[in-house]
């Protein structure tokens, strides 16, 4: 989850503040040493749910998605070149409803390079980096609910 799941723990906190609880599932299906698979449920203070699942057993895996009352928001990929939203059907059809997702793509976009040439960009002009430092602490904390979480295999309250 290190290695990818923490940038999406980030960009969830950017988009929807202070998380309140997490819920995580681990297994080790192919690794020895470590799990290898992993899903996580964020609830945020605010009432949305986060999802996100990492595995290291198949094909390279990414997915981001986020469950609202008027839709559903999906990223696919780890370099974010892909956004998925998913509006809410029309009542009147319920569940059975056909959507049609709206795709906003962004070719070739470098998140690497877009987080460094933003860091570089603060230290040369010696202005702050755009993430405040209490949401960097607060992505700590949830990191270390979620390594909980999984630990003791039931939901961790946060803060």
């Amino acid at each position: 989850m290190t290695g990818i799941g923490i940038h999406i723990v980030d960009a969830m906190i950017s988009l929807f503040g202070r998380a309140g609880e997490a819920h995580c599932i681990t297994t080790r299906r192919v690794a020895r040493h470590v799990d290898d698979t992993t899903a996580v449920l964020v609830r945020f203070n605010n009432g949305v749910s986060g999802l996100f699942f990492c595995s290291m057993v198949t094909v390279p895996n990414y997915r981001f998605a986020v469950y609202g009352s008027n839709g559903l928001a999906e990223i696919l990929k780890p370099t974010l070149e892909d956004f998925r939203f998913s509006p809410k059907p029309d009542p009147t059809v319920g569940h059975l409803a056909i959507v049609q997702p709206q795709l906003v793509r962004n070719p070739g976009f470098d998140t690497l390079h877009a987080e460094l040439s933003a860091f570089a960009t603060c230290i040369r002009d010696r202005t702050p980096y755009p993430i405040p430092a209490d949401e960097v602490l607060h992505g700590v904390e949830v990191f270390e609910a979620i390594v909980e979480s999984a630990r003791i295999g039931k939901a961790v309250a946060i803060g």
